[in-house]
C-alpha cells in the first residue's frame, strides 16, 4: 500500500519540474494533471492509467469525468495530507489541480503556467485559490 507520506515526498521532489502540456515526466516535464499521474505511479498507484488527450485548457466536463474514474470525491473538510484540490478561476468552471503537501500551514504543489511562472511549485493555499472540490486517491493507507 501507498502512503500519504510517500506521495507528500514524491510531490515535493518534483518542484522545479518545467511545466510541459501532457506531460507527466519528473525533471523533465508535467501539467497539473501529468503532476499527479506522475506522482501516483511514481508511489505505485494508477500503473495503467491513460488518460486522454486534452487541451492546454482542458474541458471542465471531461476533466470531472476523468477525476472520478480515478479519484473519489470527499467533503472539503475531511481533506488531508496527499488529498487533490480542484479549483477553478473567477466565473470560470474548474480546470486546475494541485496535491495537499502540508495543512498547517497550509500548502500543495502543482504544475503552474501563468504570471511567468512556467513549473512544478510548492504554493500556499490562500484565498486566492478558490477550491470547487477535493478528492482522494484510490489505494492510499491511512
Amino acid at each position: 500500500m501507498t502512503t500519504r507520506a510517500e506521495l507528500v515526498a514524491e510531490a515535493l521532489s518534483w518542484v522545479g519540474t518545467p511545466f510541459v502540456h501532457q506531460g507527466a515526466a519528473k525533471g523533465v516535464g508535467c501539467d497539473c494533471v501529468g503532476l499527479i499521474k506522475g506522482v501516483a505511479q511514481s508511489c505505485g498507484l494508477y500503473r495503467d492509467a491513460q488518460l486522454p488527450p486534452y487541451l492546454r485548457v482542458p474541458d471542465p466536463k471531461q476533466m470531472h469525468q476523468v477525476m472520478l474514474a480515478y479519484l473519489d470525491p470527499i467533503p472539503y473538510a475531511e481533506r488531508a495530507l496527499a488529498d487533490i484540490l480542484h479549483f477553478r478561476f473567477g466565473d470560470f468552471e474548474a480546470t486546475h489541480i494541485g496535491m495537499i503537501v502540508c495543512l498547517d500551514p497550509y500548502f500543495m504543489v502543482h504544475a503552474w503556467s501563468r504570471q511567468g511562472v512556467n513549473e512544478v511549485r510548492q504554493t500556499r493555499v490562500d484565498r486566492f485559490w478558490n477550491i470547487a472540490g477535493c478528492y482522494r486517491l484510490r489505494g492510499l493507507e491511512d
